[in-house]
C-alpha cells in the first residue's frame, strides 16, 4: 500500500534548509500539523516550499509591473504589448484585504486564577500559576512588573505588522498573489514568512485510503523587495495539487502566515490571517495537443515517452501520462514556451498527481509559466532538443 501511494508524493523535493526547520520544530508546531488528520486515517501530508526573498529597494509596484518585468527579461521588450497586457490584467483582480499579526496559540500562556471564595497558596516558584493577594500588591509595587513576557512582546510586534493582499492572478492550476508587509525593512536582506498556505484552496483526496495532499505558499528570493516608503512586498505563489481543480473559478479562501524572517532569523513571530475572495475569472481556451511523443536522454541513454495530452494555457502547462508512465510526468521540468518572435518563457515550479485513484488513473505534471502570455503569441513548446509546433 505504501509504495502504491508514495509515487504520489515522490515528485516533491524540500531544500536541506526546510529539512532542518521540520527537525527543530516544537511539540506545539507537530500537533498543529497533525490535528488536520484523522486520527484513524493515514497522515495528511503538507508541501511548503520556502525559499528566503531577496529584497531591493523600489517605488510602489503592482502585481502587472512584476510580470512586465519579467516580460523585458523574457522578450526584451520594454513594454508589453496590448494582447499580452490584456492577457494578465483578464486574470489579475484587485483584492485589498490586509490583518495584523496575531499572537500563535502555543505561544499563548494560561494563568488561572484560585476559585471564587478560595484561598489562593503564595508562590512557590517561577512554575506557579497563581499568587497570594498579599504577593501580587507587593509585585504590583515593584519594577518586575512593567516588563513584557517573551510571549506578550512577540504579539506586541506582531500586532504592530499588517500583512495586505494587494491582488491576485488566477490560472487553472496556480495562483500569484501580491502580498505588502508593513514596517520599515532594510534592502538585501533576505525576507520570507516561515510558513503559508490557503485554507480553502484545493486539497488532492485519496478518499480509498484517507490521504489528503496539501500545498504551500511558495517564497522566492527573486520575488521579494522593499519599497520606497519601507515596507515589504512579495510575490508569492500557489500551486494546487489536485491537477482537475480550476483556481480561475470563484472562490473564498484565507492566507495564513506564520513567523517573518530576516536572513533566516524570526523577526516578528506571530500569525496572520487575510482573507481572499475571488471572482471567476474568464481565460483563453487553452492549446490542446495529443499522444506527442519525445525522446527522452538520462544518464546517456535515450528513450522515447509519450503524453497522452498536453495542455497549454495562458498560466501553465499540464502533461498527462498513462498510469504505468508516471515517472514521465516531471521529466521535462526545463521545457519553454516559444513564441511567435522567437522569444521563450520558462517555467516556475512544477508539481504532479493522479487525476483519481492511484495507480489506475492518469497521472499529471502540472507547470506554471514565469508570467501569464497571451497565447495568440505561443508558437511552440521546447522539451529540451526538441521543439513541437502549437498550430
Amino acid at each position: 500500500m505504501r509504495t502504491k501511494y508514495q509515487r504520489a508524493f515522490d515528485h516533491v523535493a524540500a531544500s536541506h534548509r526546510l529539512k532542518e526547520e521540520v527537525r527543530n520544530m516544537t511539540k506545539q508546531e507537530r500537533r498543529a500539523l497533525h490535528r488536520q488528520v484523522p486520527k484513524t486515517l493515514l497522515a495528511a501530508v503538507l508541501v511548503v516550499l520556502l525559499l528566503a526573498g531577496t529584497a531591493l529597494a523600489v517605488s510602489t509596484p503592482g502585481i502587472q509591473d512584476w510580470f512586465r518585468q519579467y516580460w523585458q527579461e523574457a522578450t526584451g521588450q520594454t513594454k508589453m504589448d496590448k494582447g499580452q497586457a490584456a492577457a494578465v490584467d483578464g486574470l489579475t483582480q484587485s483584492v485589498g484585504s490586509q490583518a495584523a499579526g496575531q499572537e500563535r496559540e502555543e505561544d499563548v500562556i494560561v494563568e488561572l486564577p484560585g476559585a471564587v471564595g478560595e484561598e489562593t497558596a503564595p508562590a512557590a516558584g517561577p512554575e506557579s500559576g497563581t499568587s497570594s493577594p498579599a504577593s501580587r500588591e507587593e509585585n504590583a509595587a515593584g519594577p518586575e512588573d512593567t516588563a513584557q513576557s517573551p510571549a506578550a512582546e512577540a504579539a506586541a510586534a506582531a500586532s504592530e505588522v499588517t500583512v495586505t493582499v494587494d491582488s491576485v492572478t488566477a490560472g487553472k492550476s496556480n495562483l500569484w498573489i501580491l502580498l505588502h508587509v508593513s514596517g520599515d525593512y532594510q534592502p538585501r536582506k533576505h525576507y520570507s514568512f516561515w510558513s503559508g498556505w490557503l485554507e480553502g484552496a484545493p486539497e488532492k483526496s485519496f478518499e480509498e485510503v484517507g490521504i489528503v495532499v496539501s500545498t504551500g505558499i511558495i517564497f522566492s528570493r527573486d520575488n521579494t523587495r522593499v519599497r520606497e516608503d519601507g515596507s515589504l512586498e512579495m510575490l508569492v505563489r500557489y500551486e494546487s495539487p489536485d491537477p482537475t481543480a480550476d483556481l480561475t473559478e470563484s472562490r473564498d479562501m484565507t492566507l495564513e502566515l506564520e513567523d517573518l524572517r530576516a536572513d533566516g532569523e524570526v523577526l516578528v513571530k506571530g500569525r496572520w490571517e487575510v482573507p481572499i475572495s475571488l471572482s471567476a475569472t474568464e481565460t483563453q481556451p487553452p492549446l490542446v495537443l495529443e499522444n506527442v511523443t519525445l525522446p527522452l536522454t538520462e544518464d546517456g541513454v535515450t528513450r522515447q515517452v509519450t503524453y497522452q495530452k498536453v495542455e497549454v494555457t495562458s498560466t501553465g502547462v499540464q502533461l498527462t501520462c498513462a498510469p504505468q508512465d508516471w515517472k514521465n510526468a516531471l521529466a521535462f521540468y526545463d521545457m519553454v514556451l516559444v513564441l511567435k518572435d522567437g522569444s521563450e518563457v520558462a517555467t516556475e515550479g512544477g508539481r504532479a498527481n493522479w487525476v483519481g485513484e492511484a495507480d489506475v488513473s492518469p497521472y499529471v505534471g502540472s507547470f506554471a509559466w514565469k508570467m501569464p502570455v497571451d497565447l495568440d503569441q505561443a508558437a511552440a513548446l521546447r522539451f529540451r532538443e526538441t521543439t513541437v509546433p502549437l498550430a
